[in-house]
Parts: structure tokens; C-alpha cells; sequence
């Protein structure tokens, strides 16, 4: 950026919001992100939305160097939905979005930020124009939403991953056509979401492939015995480790990891499955191991203990951006078994880091799992790739850095515009 435009338009302050404190992956990635952002120059206020009674929590926030951290409290929705008397009164969300909104533009024009980073967000795009037309915006992509109004659409879960440009409305189009000239700009933290973004969008509008870091002092390799003895499992069993969320959740595809324990009872492999997971027989295979899911700041230590303990990582989802628990098995240099989808790819290499299948096919998971269990004498040379693919392509600085600069070339065309 000129020192010219730096100085007219004096950006040293974004304002980065998330609709969720630290609860969800988009929310995790954002507030990683603009951790590291001070140490690239620039200042962040961040932004969540969540019920002022969090606060009180022991989170992380108490150990957060932003300048400021400003929650705009779902309380104020929850009274106001209380004071609605009609039945025509919107829900509690929508009061709380469209609180959170005003929030936002009031400090906009109290000239509070220099330039502003939407994560996870699905308020007005009202409010995004708004804000465009007045401040550098960069909206991150951590699922479709941005341009197809969805997180991911089941219909696309049914019937096979998102190839395909989305579908413009004509309200679309003129959301689009209203940030012609803009300082705004998409980015997507996987190749595949950045593509589709391009197939999706017109050509005036700035994409950009800025992926997902994880911090090297929250994920880092460690002695694998020691991981199992506080883990509590056998130091003489193959382990894989698999997240399920809350795993009634159709994305996450648990099935597909429970049909091939089906079908090859004799494969030589224990699951440590985290999370909740719809109640069937598959479920009831001697070889998994259930664990309620951890809070990822009370169980930091715990969740990177598990990491190590597993001989590898696995994640079977349908569709995927570039999810954070890959990003931190890789750091602590975890080969992975993957679907073959979305971002996945961006951090496994079949057959150097981890072995890849279609997650729509039985067989195809089946033969991952089995050239796993025969891969034991190279599990610390594949782990060594894996952390060095973490390091040489998802370093917290490096993608810092990325977003200083798209700030940079939004600045310029704002000082431009004005």
C-alpha cells in the first residue's frame, strides 16, 4: 500500500465480527485470525454475538490482547421479544441480527474502524452494501452462504458435491450489482470454495484464496505414549480419532465410518469417536470408543493429548470448506484418512500424508481404512509430511499477512472512490 494511501485512509483498526463467541469452526478460524493480526500491524475489535451471561465464563477471552472486544448481547433481543405483544413480532434471532447490525453501523459512522471482516455472518445484505459503500469489507466464505443463502443445502448432500455455479436470483444479482466499485472482497480459505465463488459471482467482484491457520503453540506434536497414558487407552492398538459434532448431523457422514467397521469386522482398528452420534447397531461395534465433545478452551491441553494419542485422524464429510480439525491433526503431525472433498485435498495428499476416499462409497472407505492399517511402519514419516505441509502452507503469519494486504488494496480503491 502507498504511503499516500495509508495516511488518507489511515487504516489501523478492523472490526471483525462473528455470530458465534467460539463455539462452531468459522468462529474458531476468525478468532485465530485476528489474534495474529496485531502482530502484522494492525488492531482489531472483535465482535461476537452471544448472551451477556458468557461473559462469566472462564473462556479465553480473559487472555485476549485485542484493543477491544465488544459483544453485542442476544439479552437485548430476549427483552424486546418479551415486550412484543403481536404475533407478527419477529424471533429472537432476527432481533438480535438485526441489534447487532445497528450496533455495527453506529460505530461505522462514529468512525470506530477503519475497514470491517464479516465471518459467519447471515445478517442483512443491506447491511453489507452499507457498510461497502463506506468502509473496506471483506466477507469470508466459510461455507456457501455468501452466495447461495445456505450453509449447505441438503439437497446437495444428497446428491453429491457442490460442481456447480450457484444459482443467481434476481435479488442476488442486484446485492451484487449494488457493491460495483465497492472496496469489498470475498475470500475463501479452501481452492475448491474459492472456484466456486468465481463461478458464482460477477467478475467485479474481488475472491480471493486466504485459508484457514491454526496457532503452532495450541497444536504440536508430542510423545504419542505419553498422549495414550492421559488419554486412558492401550499403548498396543491402532487408533483413529473422528469428531462427529453433534452427529445426527447428516454432513458429518458418521455412517460411512460405521458401515465400513461393518463390513470389515476383522480390520485390526479402534475408533475414539467425540461427539454425539444417532443411535443405531452400526454404533454398537466393540471397536469404538465414545467421548462426550470438549470445550475448546477448558480442554485445550486434553483435545491436542487426543490428537497425539490416535495413529491418525479421520473425517468422512460430505462436503467440507477446510476444516479446522484437520488443519490441527496435521500440526501435530497426524496422517489423515479424508473424504475427497472441498478443502480436504488442500491438506492431504493421498498416499504421502494420508489415504483419501469418496465418501459416498462403502468400499472406497474400506480400503482407505485397510491400506491405513498396513501403513504402520511409515505413520512417522507421513506425520512428518503432514506437519510440514501445516507449516509451509498454513502459517498463522502468512495468512495474516494475506488479509493486511487485501485490507491494503481495499483502502486503495476506497481512497480512490472517495
Amino acid at each position: 500500500m502507498s504511503k499516500s494511501a495509508a495516511n488518507a485512509v489511515n487504516l489501523k483498526r478492523v472490526a471483525f465480527y462473528s455470530e458465534k463467541q467460539y463455539q462452531c469452526g468459522a468462529s474458531i478460524a476468525a478468532l485465530r485470525v485476528a489474534l495474529e493480526m496485531p502482530k502484522a500491524g494492525v488492531d482489531v475489535d472483535y465482535h461476537f454475538d452471544m448472551p451477556s451471561s458468557g461473559l462469566a465464563k472462564g473462556n479465553m477471552f480473559k487472555t485476549v490482547n485485542f484493543t477491544r472486544v465488544v459483544a453485542a448481547h442476544s439479552d437485548y433481543a430476549t427483552e424486546t421479544l418479551k415486550a412484543a405483544k403481536s404475533e407478527e413480532a419477529p424471533n429472537q434471532e432476527v432481533l438480535r441480527q438485526n441489534f447487532f447490525e445497528q450496533h455495527l453501523r453506529t460505530r461505522m459512522k462514529n468512525g470506530m474502524f477503519d475497514a470491517a471482516h464479516f465471518h459467519n455472518y447471515s445478517g442483512s445484505r443491506g447491511t453489507v452494501v452499507d457498510i461497502a459503500s463506506n468502509k473496506p469489507l471483506v466477507w469470508t466464505m466459510h461455507d456457501t452462504s455468501p452466495v447461495t443463502g445456505y450453509h449447505y443445502r441438503t439437497y446437495d448432500l444428497d446428491n453429491g458435491p457442490l460442481e456447480y455455479k450457484a444459482k443467481t436470483t434476481p435479488a442476488g444479482e442486484s446485492f451484487w450489482e449494488a457493491l460495483r466499485g465497492t472496496p469489498f472482497a470475498l475470500t475463501a480459505p479452501s481452492a475448491w470454495l474459492t472456484e466456486y465463488a468465481k463461478a458464482s459471482v460477477p467478475d467485479h467482484i474481488i475472491v480471493r484464496h486466504i485459508p484457514n491457520a491454526v496457532p503452532e503453540t495450541g497444536f504440536y506434536p508430542m510423545d504419542k505414549e505419553l498422549a495414550r497414558a492421559i488419554i486412558g487407552i492401550p499403548p498396543d492398538k491402532l487408533y483413529i480419532l473422528f469428531f462427529a459434532g453433534t452427529g445426527a448431523w447428516k454432513r458429518k457422514n458418521f455412517e460411512i465410518l460405521a458401515r465400513a467397521f461393518s463390513k470389515a469386522p476383522d480390520l485390526p482398528v479402534h475408533a475414539i469417536v467425540v461427539g454425539g452420534v444417532a443411535d443405531s447397531e452400526l454404533m454398537r461395534d466393540p471397536r469404538f470408543s465414545f467421548f462426550k465433545s470438549f470445550d475448546p478452551v477448558l480442554d485445550a491441553a486434553k483435545i491436542v493429548a487426543l490428537y497425539n494419542a490416535v495413529d491418525a485422524f479421520c473425517i468422512t464429510s460430505l462436503i467440507d470448506n477446510l476444516p479446522n480439525t484437520v488443519l490441527e491433526a496435521i500440526s501435530c503431525a497426524r496422517p489423515v484418512i479424508g473424504a475427497r472433498v472441498g478443502g480436504v485435498t488442500d491438506m492431504v495428499m493421498d498416499g504421502v500424508n494420508g489415504w483419501l476416499f469418496d465418501p459416498r462409497d462403502t468400499d472406497s472407505a474400506v480400503s482407505a481404512l485397510q491400506r491405513f492399517s498396513e501403513s504402520a511402519p511409515i505413520f512417522d514419516e507421513m506425520g512428518q509430511m503432514s506437519l510440514k505441509i501445516a507449516r509451509e502452507k498454513f502459517q498463522q503469519s502468512d495468512v495474516a499477512g494475506a488479509f493486511r494486504a487485501l485490507y491494503e488494496e481495499l483502502a486503495e480503491i476506497h481512497h480512490k472512490r472517495n
